[in-house]
């Protein structure tokens, strides 16, 4: 039966689509790679936007620090309220500017119902969303400017030194949430896609056809 299926003329030798084969392994192998690649360079970049708050909240404790009122020192327990507000707002706008990149990247724009959860958990007020529904930019990038402006009003023009540190912080995460904007609105080339599909229907239409010469249920199960 082998001997007669190679002397038809629709038999299909099995060492002539070999070199496709070849070459559409590699193709996927290559095409994965990459895909994994800019998947866990997309996480790094996220995991570190996330850490930058850590670090933001840390520059915030030691740059920062809350006086220890004396008893019935109110001059002392009003700057202690003024210490605490800052920190505060400070964060609550960088904790919003990351939810707001956020909700931003997975549908182009923020919801009524994203500024609504914003609100609920007290990271923006409604004068805030108000504005920023007007505004025309990036929401993210102008809550996290909110952030430096009130740095700097709070440590105050004799601390530049650490103004500069807190600043490196809020350019750091600016810097990484355009990156990853850039990578999401960049993919894979079409072409290359289109060229790998290409080649595995070809591919699995030789083998089907190949399979199918042979007189053997076991050709089926094995396609």
């Amino acid at each position: 039966t082998a001997q007669s299926s190679k002397h038809n003329i629709f038999y299909l030798p099995w060492d002539l689509p070999g070199i496709l084969v070849s070459l559409t392994s590699f193709f996927i192998v290559f095409y994965t790679n990459h895909c994994f690649a800019r998947y866990l360079h997309l996480y790094d970049l996220t995991r570190d936007l996330l850490a930058k708050l850590v670090e933001a909240a840390q520059e915030l404790r030691f740059r920062m620090p809350i006086p220890f009122p004396e008893a019935e020192d109110k001059s002392k327990m009003e700057d202690e309220a003024k210490v605490k507000g800052a920190r505060r707002a400070i964060m609550r706008y960088m904790v919003a500017s990351i939810y707001l990149f956020f909700f931003f990247m997975s549908s182009n724009k923020v919801s009524e119902s994203e500024y609504q959860q914003l609100i609920n958990q007290g990271l923006l007020h409604v004068e805030e969303k108000v504005w920023l529904e007007q505004f025309k930019g990036h929401a993210h990038s102008m809550v996290l400017d909110w952030a430096l402006q009130v740095a700097g009003e709070a440590l105050g023009a004799n601390r530049n030194r650490h103004i500069r540190a807190f600043s490196q912080i809020a350019n750091h995460i600016r810097k990484e949430q355009v990156q990853i904007e850039d990578a999401i609105n960049m993919p894979m080339p079409f072409q290359y896609f289109h060229i790998m599909n290409l080649m595995l229907t070809i591919n699995f239409t030789l083998w089907a056809y190949g399979m199918g010469m042979y007189k053997s249920y076991l050709a089926t199960i094995i396609f």
